[in-house]
């Protein structure tokens, strides 16, 4: 049986409370460091982050190229899906932006693609405002991925 677990710091020490049981509260001295909250949440594979989710507050989101000192390759599926973001930039480090990565989010204007990006998966933008604009170099994968889908470009 699994059960809840809730986490406080204290001045001097960590205090869990096992919450699938009534009075189970126990107190762990030792030097546990709770998780500092991310704009993103990801997995490392193989030595390259794919970014899994977005949970920041902030609408406009900058993927950064490295995170814990791998890089960031991947945009994972359904990543940012729903999410109220109005700009999203990727790093040049992304190869690959999963399936509904950015679909439903309805106030998305602006995505900057780099050139290092060949891979888009089905239904990546679905849901999107029609005033999306992707920004990407003339030429790329992003750019004639964005004309065959009729999405409005801006490519330099």
């Amino acid at each position: 049986k699994l059960g809840a677990i809730s986490a406080s710091t204290g001045p001097q020490e960590n205090h869990f409370t096992d919450q699938s049981k009534e009075g189970s509260d126990i107190t762990v001295n030792s030097p546990i460091e709770l998780i500092k909250e991310s704009k993103y949440t990801y997995e490392i594979q193989h030595g390259e982050v794919t970014v899994t989710g977005y949970v920041g507050n902030d609408p406009i989101a900058t993927i950064p190229s490295v995170i814990e000192s791998y890089p960031v390759t991947a945009i994972g599926e359904g990543a940012f899906r729903g999410c109220a973001v109005t700009s999203v930039t990727l790093p040049n480090s992304v190869q690959k932006i999963g399936w509904f990565a950015f679909a439903d989010c309805a106030a998305l204007s602006e995505i900057i693609i780099p050139a290092s990006v060949k891979s888009i998966g089905y239904g990546a933008f679905d849901g999107c405002s029609p005033s999306l604009s992707v920004n990407c170099v003339k030429g790329s994968y992003a750019e004639s991925y964005a004309t065959s889908w009729g999405m409005a470009v801006k490519s330099n």
